[in-house]
């Protein structure tokens, strides 16, 4: 069974593609906080080992895995618009890392 974890944090970068856009994802999980970026959070999702989601609309939303043109993938939130993982807030200073 994977560990859930619920993103709290998106760090954007410039790159032009929506798809490159996300640097890492983070959240607090009891006293832990984490912090990946969004190749380490692919790779641990195929894997099967992390499930991560965040709250959109009171609600979960699973982070999924969606495929570019050029074949690099990339993070998205299941069935919900592109933009609800740039709407969560950047990290904090005092985020951890993983």
């Amino acid at each position: 069974m994977a560990l859930l974890l619920r993103v709290n944090w998106v760090e954007q970068s410039n790159q032009p593609e929506v798809h490159q856009r996300i640097k890492h994802i983070g959240g607090v999980s009891g006293q832990l906080r984490w912090k990946h970026t969004q190749a380490e959070a692919v790779a641990v999702i195929e894997r099967g080992f992390i499930a991560f989601y965040l709250d959109w609309n009171a609600r979960p939303v699973k982070l999924e895995i969606a495929q570019a043109d050029d074949g690099s993938k990339y993070l998205t939130a299941g069935s919900e618009p592109s933009h609800t993982l740039f709407d969560l807030p950047g990290f904090p200073d005092s985020a951890a890392t993983h």
